[in-house]
């Protein structure tokens, strides 16, 4: 099951939730509009009793920030801190009218009395905005590049498709059978592109076409349960409530109607759409929180690792080039036991070496060394090569320790699916880490 914010403004939700935001909103009167913080628009407003109506006061949340668009509403109306200026100053004691959505588009409008109405278009990209506009949709103010924006023509940018096709299943059958997408998901999200993947996804589930069922193997009577079922989605979503599905500890999807296809996941049940999307807002940035964490924490474990092999990969070169101790052994021995032979100021010289077989070496002098003092230097070189042999290996030992242990914690941490098993990882971290090069 993957993680999907786009939930929160899915057409469906938004559906659901004007219905409960017009309840709210209905004949109240707009206090002020403010960004707090950036990319979220707060808008108060005040009602009076009105029939049954209560008084309250209600805030209106809205952000358009590309990575979380989301809309809701909380029954207060506080300014946390005065460090903003204030916008859409001339909303201010203006009435609102209704508040509705237009069809299949994920644009709602407030309404107001005076024949202004403020869209809030949630698209889940740069492009989600809000605008003050009038009866005729030229813009005379918005959230984001107003002055740019000002007195243009606002166009919709959301994907149409005709709903006609949700009535006849002779055009429903049509859509699907003509899409360009070979497999019955990517075809049925092109022939009723509002329902998204997770909707799609549920009425294929409900259907009992597969996914990746190519379209040519799906038969008459398949297509007919996918037409119904998708008819039956659009019939839940009338209903009050919604659903969050969670995955680890963090919610996952958030839905106005029950999941048959995850049925098998933990779940809960709101009995407004509302309490459902600042609960799921709520618990996507604590999981954001969490996964923030945990990346930081695998990214430098990660990091880790790679210096770690970095260095076993040197110390083993190192290892390769103090091996030579014999060798240079043998070259002092075999310059010693020739001295007489070799000339001084000599640059190599070839000897006879009696073992293995009597093969003739080349070896290296220094010309401006002595045959003697040549023979000792070959002899030093013996002698650190052994003591540097000797560091290497262990040095070798200690690295392969140090890889094994943090591969070993890599996995340990991936596998680690709540707040709680991290926490508990950093104490078994912290105590794996002493007396280790771990973190040094």
């Amino acid at each position: 099951m993957r993680r999907s914010r786009r939930m929160v403004t899915h057409y469906f939700t938004l559906k659901a939730l004007t219905r409960e935001l017009d309840a709210s909103f209905r004949h109240s009167t707009i206090r002020e509009a403010f960004p707090q913080p950036k990319n979220e628009l707060i808008i108060t407003t005040e009602r009076v009793q009105s029939g049954d109506a209560p008084a309250g006061l209600f805030s209106l949340h809205v952000s358009v920030d590309p990575q979380s668009n989301y809309i809701f509403v909380e029954e207060r109306n506080s300014r946390a801190k005065r460090n903003s200026a204030d916008v859409f100053q001339e909303l201010a004691g203006s009435t609102v009218r209704a508040f509705t959505i237009q069809p299949f588009d994920r644009t709602l409008n407030l309404a107001l009395q005076d024949g202004r109405i403020l869209l809030i278009q949630l698209y889940d990209s740069a492009a989600s905005n809000v605008y003050l506009t009038d009866e005729h949709l030229t813009i005379l103010n918005a959230f984001k590049d107003r002055k740019r924006l000002e007195r243009t023509h606002l166009r919709p940018t959301e994907r149409q498709f005709d709903q006609a096709i949700l009535d006849d299943l002779q055009s429903f059958r049509g859509a699907v059978r003509t899409s360009t997408a070979e497999t019955s998901f990517p075809a049925l999200k092109a022939a009723v592109p509002v329902l998204g993947s997770t909707f799609a996804r549920e009425a294929l589930h409900r259907a009992n076409v597969g996914e990746h069922a190519r379209m040519r193997d799906v038969d008459e009577v398949g297509i007919e349960r996918m037409f119904h079922e998708v008819r039956g989605i659009f019939a839940s979503t009338e209903q009050q409530g919604a659903f969050i599905y969670y995955r680890g500890t963090g919610p996952a999807v958030l839905s106005v109607m029950p999941l048959q296809h995850l049925s098998g996941a933990r779940s809960e049940q709101f009995d407004s759409v509302n309490r459902a999307i600042k609960s799921f807002i709520g618990g996507a940035r604590r999981s954001r929180t969490f996964e923030t964490e945990k990346n930081e924490l695998l990214t430098a474990l990660r990091k880790e690792l790679e210096r770690a092999r970095r260095s076993l990969e040197v110390a083993q070169r190192r290892a390769s080039d103090s091996s030579r101790a014999e060798e240079y052994e043998r070259s002092g021995r075999l310059v010693m036991g020739n001295l007489y032979r070799i000339e001084k100021g000599a640059d190599r010289v070839d000897l006879s070496d009696p073992y293995p077989e009597g093969r003739t070496v080349t070896i290296a002098l220094n010309p401006a060394l002595t045959p003697a003092r040549n023979a000792a230097e070959y002899f030093e070189k013996a002698r650190k090569a052994r003591l540097a042999l000797r560091e290497a290996d262990a040095r070798i030992e200690s690295l392969n320790t140090k890889v094994r242990l943090v591969e070993k914690m890599v996995l340990h941490l991936d596998n680690c699916h709540t707040k709680e098993q991290v926490s508990e990882f950093k104490k078994e971290y912290a105590r794996m880490s002493k007396g280790t090069e771990i973190g040094e």
